[in-house]
């Protein structure tokens, strides 16, 4: 057979004594050199690992710690490896050499440190000052014990907001490694060749940062073929299928070095540890990867430097949406309510530690000591699968900061507040089940058939029409709201138990009614309910665009529930969807603002019957806001008294009406990480403050 060549067309043709015949085969690749698959990795290092016994640390630098160095050393695999500050001290105190020998790679080039912070803290779910404080401190103690700072750096548990991207730049960071998948879901307008590719995310004042992808598919491969569950062939022919026609990058491992060759006990369903052969797996994957042509190795930061001239790198993206804010790892049930409101009373220590920063911030304190401790209490492992004595060292060192800040706080000479009396008029209403409180700039409609929830909120100076209110069956046509929507009330749900709620009807003999100097009418009642009492209490201020609310519980034989109240029903009638939005902070200065007139849906509700939410909003500065381009409403809480999360189901429906939204607050959810027993009696207290805002005035104002 003889060939001829004619640019990528191979003619083959038959010798003389044969009859004639020819094919035509394309050849893509005769001029063109073949592509290449470049891998990156970031080993995350904690060794604040919540299921992980103090006394077993040091079998966790010797059996995941120092194997992973010698791959580096010995395969020539260019590897990341990330860690806070406070595991760089943990692994000073146990092992310095190890310490030492990560310098000298990193000096060599072979391997390069991932920054985090100094704790592994969920940037969304904490103020300002802390996040910058935990950059900071890291930062400090990088330089410390590496003699460097980073400029790549991890997203703490891949939770982010687009609050976090000041932050990083303000510490000096130039990338961050986020999650692809999460994100990629609720933006179908991205294209699939850029996940492999670092892109530019921005933030809501349009600072930016280069993102580099983790990809929590991808990470999970890598270790069911490390535990043995895919051989690795298996496992090449799946990087393969990631080779394009030009070159790619692709984040082969990017989450805990803790689970090889060591178990913690966290899951019942995590894979038997037979032998010690699983770091070993590892290094024969790196040399493999090595010795192919279209597979090699890279660090994290020369992705970004051999991404520059490519078309599909970038691109200025926002990872964040109207039905995902906080974007976080792999699915659904991996959302941030399992840090701030499920566990062992994640809630309670989050109370504690934002009383603690408050204390701080009121006293003006500088003493980085106290910062550090705070960013430590504030860590993530202490609200998860937490190991028993680290838990109780935790609740210690809580009281112990709490007190310091305390008398911190105490020096600090408050200005005395002086209320003046009001001399607006107010007036109170019976009438037939319901009590009607009218003030110069509010009426609020009560409902004593149904706990004193409110059946219509209006502030006169704002809109004529209620903005909270109740929307009885047959408002909305579609069969799936068919039934009523109250407003101020709570619902608990404890896994098989009948739902408890305080839709009850209250003694109006029961009922106190007092106005105060200020002019505020004071309305108070306790309710019963299946699980014990509430006292609820509804104060209408005479000269303001407000309403307080306060519900003091005192339950009984409490279980983990999902324990929501304050769950107000929005009127679709007093607001425009075109303009509709909501605006929360997310650990950063400015409040983020998602409109929901391109969103479908946001819902809340329970994934199974061990996970009791889908999502909730951070609440960092404790307000929360929904508007329109004439009007909002301002809903604030105070996160040191309880550091409750806002949630939201919203839905678009087909009728008139256009949409369904409800705002709750959640004091409580469970999920895997809960204990299902009883816990003691207690008092828990909540507080909401409720007022209208004239958007079109505050504009003329600031002008």
């Amino acid at each position: 057979m003889v060939k001829i060549f004619s640019r990528n067309k191979v003619f083959r043709y038959a010798p003389f004594n044969q009859p004639k015949r020819y094919t035509i085969c394309y050849i893509s690749n005769m001029k063109q050199k073949q592509s290449k698959l470049f891998i990156y990795s970031v080993f995350h290092l904690n060794l604040a690992y919540s299921s992980i016994p103090e006394n077993k640390l040091q079998d966790v630098v010797k059996q995941c710690y120092w194997p992973l160095l010698k791959i580096i050393e010995k395969t020539g695999a260019k590897i990341g490896i990330e860690a806070t500050g406070y595991t760089l001290e943990k692994i000073q105190e146990i092992d310095p050499l190890w310490i030492f020998k990560l310098k000298k790679l990193i000096k060599e080039g072979k391997c390069e440190f991932v920054g985090s912070g100094y704790a592994q803290i969920i940037g969304p779910l904490i103020p300002s000052d802390v996040n910058a404080a935990n950059l900071s401190i890291g930062n400090d103690v990088y330089e410390l014990l590496l003699g460097r700072r980073p400029y790549v750096a991890f997203v703490n548990e891949q939770a982010y907001s687009a609050s976090l991207v000041k932050h990083y730049l303000d510490a000096g960071y130039d990338t961050i490694m986020m999650e692809w998948n999460n994100p990629r879901k609720n933006h179908p307008e991205w294209k699939n060749e850029w996940q492999y590719y670092p892109q530019i995310v921005k933030d809501v004042r349009g600072r930016k940062i280069n993102v580099l992808w983790n990809n929590s598919t991808a990470f999970q491969k890598f270790q069911r073929h490390v535990y043995g569950e895919i051989n690795q062939k298996e496992y090449i022919e799946y990087l393969k299928l990631h080779i394009g026609k030009t070159n790619r990058f692709f984040p082969l491992y990017g989450s805990d070095t803790e689970v090889f060759d060591f178990r913690t006990g966290r899951y019942h369903n995590e894979a038997s540890l037979v032998s010690n052969k699983e770091w070993r797996r590892i290094a024969v994957l790196f040399k493999k990867v090595a010795n192919n042509q279209f597979l090699e190795t890279m660090l994290p930061s020369e992705v970004i430097k051999y991404a520059e001239k490519n078309k599909n790198a970038f691109h200025v993206l926002t990872l964040e949406s109207s039905e995902q804010p906080i974007p976080v790892k792999k699915r659904e049930v991996y959302n941030i309510t399992r840090w701030a409101l499920a566990g062992r009373d994640s809630i309670g220590i989050n109370t504690t530690c934002f009383e603690i920063y408050d204390n701080l911030k009121s006293s003006n304190t500088k003493d980085p000591s106290l910062w550090k401790e705070l960013c430590f209490l504030w860590g993530s492992d202490f609200r998860t699968h937490i190991e028993a004595k680290k838990f109780k060292n935790c609740l210690r060192r809580l009281t112990v900061l709490l007190r310091i800040s305390k008398a911190l706080k105490s020096r600090k000479t408050c200005p005395r507040v002086i209320h003046k009396p009001s001399f607006a008029k107010a007036s109170v209403k019976k009438i037939s089940g319901y009590i009607i409180v009218n003030t110069p700039r509010v009426n609020i409609t009560l409902n004593t058939q149904k706990g004193l929830s409110i059946d219509g909120l209006i502030f006169k100076k704002i809109s004529p029409l209620p903005l909270i209110g109740v929307l009885q069956n047959g408002f909305y046509e579609e069969v799936t709201l068919a039934e009523d929507f109250f407003s101020g009330h709570t619902v608990v749900e404890i896994p098989m138990r009948p739902k408890i709620t305080d839709l009850e009807r209250v003694d109006e003999k029961c009922l106190k009614i007092k106005q105060e100097k200020n002019g505020a009418m004071v309305l108070s009642v306790i309710v019963k309910t299946g699980a014990g009492t509430i006292k609820k209490t509804v104060t209408v201020f005479a000269d303001q665009d407000r309403v307080d609310l306060r519900h003091v519980f005192n339950f009984k034989d409490v279980y983990p529930a999902s324990f929501r109240t304050a769950i107000m029903t929005i009127n679709p009638e007093a607001f425009s969807l075109k303009d509709l939005y909501y605006g929360s902070h997310h650990g950063g200065v400015h409040k983020e603002i998602f409109p929901l007139a391109s969103c479908t849906s946001i819902v809340c509700d329970l994934i199974s019957h061990l996970i009791s939410s889908r999502s909730a909003f951070g609440n960092t500065e404790g307000e929360f806001e929904i508007g329109d381009k004439e009007k909002s409403i301002i809903f604030k809480t105070d996160m040191g008294e309880l550091a409750a999360l806002p949630m939201m189901n919203f839905l678009k429906t087909n009728d008139r009406k256009q949409f369904f939204l409800r705002l709750l607050y959640s004091l409580g959810e469970y999920n895997e990480t809960s204990l299902l027993e009883k816990q003691n009696n207690k008092s828990i207290q909540f507080s909401l403050s409720i007022s209208g805002r004239n958007v079109l005035d505050t504009k003329k104002h600031l002008c």
